[in-house]
């Protein structure tokens, strides 16, 4: 079975491929209006590497406690692997496509999913649960901020 630390660093890796794929465009997001209290794009960053390493813990954690996913349902998988292809896909969505609507809506996906996921995790760990409770709550952060986004820049 795979060590606790292994499971941390891969999936932390996992969650770096889309920032990788698909880099911010500075020239582009330049030209999108933003509302004031929007973050800048370092804090932003700061953020999801904080995020990613208390998601990766999280699915460790649980990893470690089904021996090796081994007890787990279906259920459980699916949330955790919808939810990560919905957050690899909003980078895709924005700096990619430059399509503000279908990032908005792969936020809301996130944040969804993020929801059911923690749901979906108390039985097998409520500490690994509450990790990810500031996933929740940046994901709802960024579809507001996604919508007001969408809302200056109407034309």
């Amino acid at each position: 079975m795979l060590s606790f630390i292994t499971i941390v660093l891969v999936i932390y890796g996992l969650f770096l491929i889309s920032g990788i794929l698909f880099p911010n465009d500075p020239q582009w997001y330049a030209t999108v209006k933003v509302p004031s209290w929007a973050p800048s794009g370092q804090l932003i960053g700061m953020v999801w590497a904080f995020l990613y390493a208390c998601i990766a813990v999280s699915i460790a954690i649980v990893y470690t406690r089904t021996s090796g996913f081994t007890d787990i349902g279906i259920g459980w998988i699916a949330a955790v692997t919808s939810n990560y292809l919905f957050n690899q896909a909003y980078p895709f969505f924005l700096f990619k496509v430059k399509n503000l609507e279908l990032a908005f809506l792969d936020s809301f996906a996130v944040a969804a999913t993020a929801c059911s996921l923690i749901i979906m995790t108390v039985p097998y760990s409520k500490f690994a649960a509450w990790l990810l409770v500031p996933y929740l709550v940046w994901s709802c952060f960024a579809t507001l901020l996604s919508w007001v986004i969408i809302q200056l820049n109407r034309s």
